[in-house]
């Protein structure tokens, strides 16, 4: 024959969250521990383990979803190739990422330029200056990392439109 624990050892929780988990659990556990050998000390200990458990998981989970992209480093040796209406222009970008800046270097036959940007998850936002025809040309460049070696974005070159782009960074 299996004893029921006795009501009046079952402490019920104070102010808190422990308190509330008691206050809404208490009854319940001490109904089922008239049919179990398991003491409401023990159901309680065992229900507060579970939701520690399970807030722990939650947390685990949505650290893993959001780190890969707080992980990206963009430095490095990029080819690029930028679509124009004259046909694709091959073009190099070198950057150093510290943080979410990136600052580097754009070379292309329009000539180098500094470049300067901003990371953000899987994100790149850069911008530089180049002339041509003897204006000053203001490029902004978004692009998107495909894998952790490549990139394609667009070029919004002041003026003249959007020009979609491809990246991938060298050995």
């Amino acid at each position: 024959m299996v004893r029921p624990a006795p009501v009046g050892r079952f402490r019920l929780g104070g102010i808190g969250p422990s308190g509330v988990i008691e206050g809404i659990f208490s009854p319940m556990l001490a109904r089922f521990s008239l049919f179990t050998s398991l003491t409401p000390d023990y159901l309680m200990t065992m229900l507060r383990r579970l939701i520690t458990t399970a807030v722990i998981a939650a947390s685990v989970t949505t650290m893993a979803a959001v780190s890969p992209r707080l992980l990206v480093d963009l430095t490095g040796k990029w080819a690029m190739s930028v679509v124009t209406p004259d046909g694709n222009m091959p073009s190099v970008l070198t950057v150093t990422q510290k943080g979410d800046t990136v600052t580097g270097v754009v070379e292309s036959e329009l000539g180098t330029a500094p470049v300067t940007g901003t990371v953000r998850g899987d994100s790149l936002f850069f911008a530089f200056k180049v002339e041509m025809g003897g204006q000053q040309l203001s490029i902004n460049g978004t692009g998107i990392l495909k894998d952790k070696d490549s990139l394609d974005g667009s070029l919004d070159v002041s003026g003249l439109g959007l020009f979609p782009f491809t990246a991938t960074r060298q050995p």
